[in-house]
């Protein structure tokens, strides 16, 4: 398995790793580019669907900004409030964000409107000298932490779900090896968490939401299964369901089949600095 050594642009990196799955629905529009996609390009790419933030203004990407000076030139803010989202070129992390946006159109827009409420709260408290503290709150803390490294995992079978939230990493992984091919799967939505795949790493883990479905679900084209699955994440969020990262299950994804070139042997489970049993409730 190669990786991607350093931010030139490669259109190849789509085969990279079986992690990008998920995103592998975009690469008709970027393969053909041999130099990195403008912000030009992007919103281009962008334009075929009509997306908004929840304060209904089309989203499109422009060039990064200097520090803000007012509260609605802050980076959330300015999304909910123009559909501007301040963008990068050149990079990576920023490209993968545009990808999400096309295909979590609606978890991104209410991601995005959580942090601006959130912001608007915690901007007023200090505007009226209620209060001087800028920390975040745990419901912005779990949709960072889900927005840069966060995953939807997806299974049929609830007692393979068990093991997950029990860290039985191994039963999981090597025991499970067969089944969890077929009856579960890890779509990644953190953009952050793409961006590690291009130079994958023991230690990468990933935040996950963890979600039953039927056996139609996987019998679904990816399109229709995204539609899904972006359905379902942005009503957990937007109905108060994920407050806190604890709500968010780690899973160490490099032990999925095939997502490590180690992992097709027994003793690469062993590891239990990456394979930590510790069990989790969210």
């Amino acid at each position: 398995m190669n990786t991607i050594a350093n931010m030139n642009w490669s259109p190849l990196f789509y085969s990279e790793h079986p992690l990008f799955y998920p995103i592998s629905n975009t690469q008709d529009f970027f393969q053909s580019f041999a130099i990195w996609p403008s912000l030009s390009n992007y919103n281009q790419f962008l334009s075929a669907q009509n997306i908004q933030s929840k304060n209904n203004k089309p989203i499109h990407f422009v060039p990064q900004a200097e520090k803000p000076k007012t509260f609605e030139q802050r980076y959330e803010p300015r999304i909910f409030l123009t559909g501007e989202i301040q963008t990068r070129e050149h990079s990576w992390h920023d490209f993968f964000q545009v990808l999400i946006w096309n295909n979590f159109p609606k978890t991104k827009s209410t991601l995005n409107y959580l942090h601006y409420k959130a912001a608007v709260i915690r901007n007023s408290a200090i505007v009226s000298r209620k209060s001087t503290q800028s920390n975040r709150s745990p419901v912005e803390n779990a949709i960072t932490l889900f927005d840069e490294c966060g995953s939807i995992v997806v299974s049929r079978n609830n007692d393979l779900l068990s093991l997950i939230k029990n860290a039985q990493w191994k039963e999981l992984f090597w025991n499970n090896r067969a089944r969890i091919q077929t009856d579960l799967k890890i779509f990644v939505f953190g953009h952050a968490l793409y961006e590690k795949s291009l130079n994958p790493y023991i230690g990468m883990t990933s935040h996950s939401i963890l979600l039953t479905a039927t056996d139609s679900f996987f019998a679904k084209k990816l399109a229709h299964k995204l539609t899904y699955l972006d359905e379902e994440v942005s009503s957990l969020f937007a109905q108060g369901d994920i407050y806190s990262p604890k709500m968010l299950t780690p899973i160490p994804v490099l032990g999925y089949p095939e997502w490590h070139v180690d992992n097709k042997n027994e003793q690469f489970y062993g590891n239990k600095t990456y394979f930590r049993e510790t069990r989790h409730k969210p």
